[in-house]
């Protein structure tokens, strides 16, 4: 697991362990009467005002409006937690629906070009929820 080495020693120093003192977020939506699990999102440790979309995948049931769903209720449910910016890596895996990647982080859910998705390098993008 990684995780910030300074919030790892702020905990130590409260004598709190880091692992136990982290939240999890999963998704669980029921679509055409079947259950997915369309979102990752990494571990958020205590004190920590960052989280971040590890993957969201609809698998067929792309341009129906799920993931966008998914991302405005998780930002909702992410504010309420105190989290103040939420962060996608976009995967050169994907470079080939870039522009796709880009009008459903960038357009529909408002999120930062923060580094440009190329065919050698990650991308990012960033919102702020606070």
């Amino acid at each position: 697991m990684e995780h910030d080495q300074e919030l790892q020693q702020k905990l130590i120093s409260k004598n709190l362990n880091p692992f136990k003192h982290c939240r999890k977020v999963e998704c669980i939506v029921f679509v055409d009467e079947k259950k997915e699990m369309p979102l990752l999102v990494d571990d958020i440790f205590a004190g920590e005002v960052k989280a971040k979309i590890g993957d969201i995948n609809c698998g067929d049931r792309t341009g129906r409006g799920i993931g966008t769903f998914v991302v405005q209720n998780l930002c909702s449910i992410l504010r309420g937690m105190g989290i103040e910016t939420v962060t996608a890596s976009l995967s050169t895996v994907d470079y080939h629906k870039k522009d796709k990647l880009y009008n459903f982080y960038l357009k529909k859910n408002k999120f930062d070009l923060v580094s440009e998705l190329t065919e050698e390098k990650w991308g990012l993008v960033s919102k702020n929820i606070s």
